[in-house]
């Protein structure tokens, strides 16, 4: 598909989106005010009455405000059930980085889900072996830091709905101990790996279309020690999808990029993990719902989406001020990494990941 294809957003409909997204604000405060409905200077009948009024009120305001923005946008607010065993039924998905733990997982849950799926690796052995046992699996082989077999798997491509990028590597260990390879390896993975992916697939994307990538620590900006240069590199594609959805709405196009940051995975590279990250307050979680995750991001369109409610709440926090997240528990997960990663091992390259 050509750039001169892609039709432009009616201007016309920008009133209408205004005060689409003013209701559908404004309906959430008037449902928390039921809860102070029960407390109103008013005889009982009066403050049933008034309960019954607010959240009729709410209501009138969220599905009015949802009609002037149309589905797609309420389904941001209206969180989707992904087990119906049709929820990504006649779309159609890429899932780059499909041989990682986290990438299979949510291969498997897009065929659950009725999608046509296409699962891109660098491997082309570990591809056969998922290809192996999965009924209409679509394959392909390329490597996110090769612009050419990027570019060669999506011409190969037919028209995405979805695009999820479920690559990655990081290294474990403070700053002075990591290698040019280590640093080169996790940027050009990454960050450099995501943005050459969006560039290579942007023009196979559908209007509507979502591209999720899969990043850590929060929003990206979840400074984690002895992750320093992951951290780096995630900020990075974190920023990377902020403007592309900025460059993408400039040019009339109906495409978003979410961030997403799912919880620590059952997976063969964070299983050696599992008990640290308890103790950071944060237990792994299958790779089944972690995909479920994914599923439920890519059909909210959401620009920043992190699972769990512990990394949900000390991100709010760090947006707020660093400082408040090192005292509502920042402080204690360094330690717990610095016990892990602080002191040089005999051998550093086993604390990396494979890339995918």
């Amino acid at each position: 598909m050509s750039r001169s294809a892609h039709t432009s957003r009616p201007r016309t409909n920008r009133f209408a989106q205004t005060v689409g997204w003013v209701l559908v604000a404004g309906s959430f405060p008037v449902w928390f005010a039921l809860f102070a409905a029960p407390f109103l200077p008013l005889p009982a009948t009066q403050r049933v009455l008034a309960a019954v009024s607010l959240a009729a009120a709410g209501e009138i305001m969220f599905w009015l405000g949802g009609a002037l923005l149309g589905a797609s946008v309420v389904r941001r607010f209206r969180k989707p059930n992904v087990r119906t065993g049709r929820s990504f039924a006649d779309n159609s998905v890429a899932v780059v980085g499909a041989t990682g733990g986290l990438g299979g997982a949510v291969v498997d849950a897009l065929l659950r889900e009725g999608a046509t799926t296409l699962a891109i690796g660098r491997d082309s052995a570990r591809v056969e072996e998922l290809r192996a046992g999965r009924n209409n699996l679509k394959t392909a082989v390329a490597d996110v830091c090769s612009e050419e077999s990027l570019a060669a798997a999506a011409t190969a491509t037919s028209e995405l709905d979805a695009l999820v990028i479920a690559t990655g590597t990081d290294v474990r260990k403070s700053l002075s101990a990591h290698s040019e390879s280590d640093i080169r390896s996790q940027l050009d993975t990454n960050l450099a790996g995501a943005v050459f992916t969006v560039r290579a697939f942007a023009d196979r994307m559908r209007e509507g279309g979502t591209i999720v990538i899969l990043g850590g620590f929060g929003d990206g900006r979840l400074a984690l020690p002895y992750y320093s240069v992951d951290v780096a590199s995630r900020a990075g594609v974190s920023a990377f999808a902020q403007a592309m959805n900025r460059e993408f709405a400039l040019e009339g196009r109906d495409l978003r990029v979410c961030y997403a940051c799912p919880a620590p995975a059952d997976t063969a590279a964070e299983r050696p993990f599992a008990d640290l990250w308890r103790k950071m307050g944060t237990p792994v979680v299958s790779p089944e719902r972690v995909a479920d995750f994914v599923l439920t991001t890519t059909l909210q369109r959401k620009p920043i989406a992190v699972m769990g409610w512990q990394n949900t709440f000390i991100t709010c926090i760090n947006t707020v001020s660093p400082w408040l997240a090192n005292v509502f528990g920042l402080d204690s997960a360094s330690r717990h990494l610095r016990d892990a990663f602080g002191t040089p091992h005999a051998n550093p390259a086993s604390w990396q990941e494979e890339p995918r």
